[in-house]
């Protein structure tokens, strides 16, 4: 099953991301998609791509927190050319896999670099279920009613890992576990040395509770202010929502988007984002209309990336790693 997955896992993925997204695109008229870029204002683009730059910063300065010893802004340009990778690769593993190589090559930094984004990413899903708690509580009766409970779970659930893994006897259960399996398989003993220093770095960044719950709160800011995006909806599209509302439709979206069934969120995110609209009275079509239109963002966004990637001013595929 696993050498199926590997060669054919990718254009399965592809295959379910096309699928979900035809069905998104089928509830669309025809006469209306075609009028989709005249009917948009022509601010609804760069003040949608000044708002995710914005949000990117807000991530940056999260993963700023656990790796103070690089500079602020060539962490900025890592992230947006992992969104350029994560879009080209169609999973955001690849891109979160290829920042250790852009920010450089220097064996000691390394591990340190490893762990920071480990804790970068599980404070991410922990601020973002925090998010969703928030915008929930705050959004439209119809959606209040029907995700308090699956928000409250996936909430307790993301904040009780964290304080789980946060404790001491966690770090030790987990090297003992790695010692176990280190006389299994020769590849987690060949590197048993490097990853329990990666385990002690997680846990020592996890340790500290004034950069963990600034992560959280820049985590918060990060999903404001896409579910700003969203929230233009209301003079585009005419979709009167309340800010709750916007909030947990955008958070949704995301959580959606990290399920390892499509690529780089495709279709999902699209089928969650109408699913929630039509919950809330919205009609299928404007509804579909309003997810598509955030396409040509996602591009732009990618697009930004990839010149990045190739900027002159450094050589393709790194970025100096030198310290602040």
């Amino acid at each position: 099953m696993k050498v199926f997955w590997q060669r054919y896992g990718y254009w399965i993925r592809w295959i379910v991301s096309t699928g979900l997204l035809a069905v998104v695109v089928s509830q669309v008229d025809l006469q209306m998609m075609s009028g989709l870029f005249v009917r948009l204002d022509w601010w609804y683009y760069p003040t949608g791509l000044l708002l995710a730059l914005l949000s990117n910063i807000f991530a940056s300065k999260r993963w700023h927190l656990f790796v103070p010893v690089l500079r602020f802004q060539r962490l900025y340009r890592v992230n947006l050319v992992a969104n350029y990778y994560a879009f080209l690769s169609g999973t955001a593993v690849i891109g979160d896999l290829l920042k250790l190589g852009h920010i450089g090559n220097r064996q000691s930094l390394q591990g340190e670099v490893v762990a920071s984004i480990i804790v970068d990413k599980a404070l991410a899903l922990v601020g973002s279920s925090v998010t969703l708690m928030l915008g929930v509580l705050a959004s439209d009766q119809a959606l209040r009613d029907g995700l308090l409970p699956s928000a409250t779970l996936f909430a307790g659930f993301c904040v009780g890992f964290l304080s789980l893994v946060s404790l001491p006897a966690a770090n030790d259960v987990v090297e003992n576990v790695i010692d176990g399996l280190s006389f299994r398989y020769h590849f987690i003993a060949s590197r048993q040395i490097a990853v329990k220093r990666a385990l002690r770095q997680v846990h020592f960044l996890l340790s500290s509770r004034s950069r963990v719950a600034a992560a959280l709160v820049y985590t918060v800011l990060f999903n404001l202010t896409l579910a700003c995006i969203y929230s233009l909806w209301s003079v585009l599209f005419q979709i009167q929502l309340s800010p709750g509302s916007y909030i947990v439709v955008c958070v949704w979206a995301q959580v959606a988007a990290m399920i390892p069934l499509g690529v780089a969120g495709l279709g999902l995110r699209d089928v969650t984002t109408v699913a929630l609209l039509v919950r809330l009275g919205i009609e299928e079509s404007t509804a579909a209309l309003a997810t598509l239109s955030f396409y040509p963002l996602v591009i732009l966004v990618a697009a930004l990336g990839y010149l990045l990637s190739i900027s002159p001013n450094q050589r393709p595929g790194e970025i100096n790693d030198e310290p602040a």
